[in-house]
């Protein structure tokens, strides 16, 4: 990418980029990064595509190295599910 724009607005700023590739920007028109200058987290990204559609993502609230629940990565299974392995049956 190759950067387009760079816009600073109070404590805010976002990068506009647009894709090098020739093939790239067929599909993908720009790229908008924007990010808090106080404590540079993420807020939000942006593509605009050629065919004038986009998609936005705001972030809010954003935390770093929040602490974690350990049981949230402890997966619940319950019995009734069945477990199979489809090529256990194959030699090696």
């Amino acid at each position: 990418f190759k950067i387009a724009e760079v816009k600073v607005d109070g404590a805010m700023a976002e990068f506009a980029m647009i894709p090098r590739s020739a093939s790239t920007r067929k599909l993908l028109q720009e790229v908008r990064i924007g990010f808090g200058l106080e404590d540079m987290m993420l807020r939000s990204t942006e593509l605009r595509f050629t065919d004038e559609s986009s998609m936005r993502n705001e972030f809010k609230n954003g935390r770093a190295n929040p602490e974690l629940d350990t049981g949230l990565f402890q997966a619940k299974v319950p019995e009734s599910f069945k477990v199979s392995e489809p090529l256990s049956n194959l030699k090696k």
